[in-house]
């Protein structure tokens, strides 16, 4: 939906990541991959930033 709004990949990918965690006030643990944050791991089988 993001995209088809006029986002980009990228731009949907951070929404969906670091943007929510931000507006949830949540960015200290979670959002991006860094040392001490909590992470979940996805595997694709295409790249996403090429295709959403």
């Amino acid at each position: 939906m993001l995209v088809s709004s006029g986002a980009s990949n990228v731009q949907a990918l951070f929404g969906t990541t670091r943007y929510a965690a931000e507006l949830l006030r949540i960015d200290g643990d979670y959002g991006t991959l860094k040392a001490g944050k909590y992470a979940a791991l996805l595997l694709f089988d295409e790249n996403p930033l090429a295709d959403v």
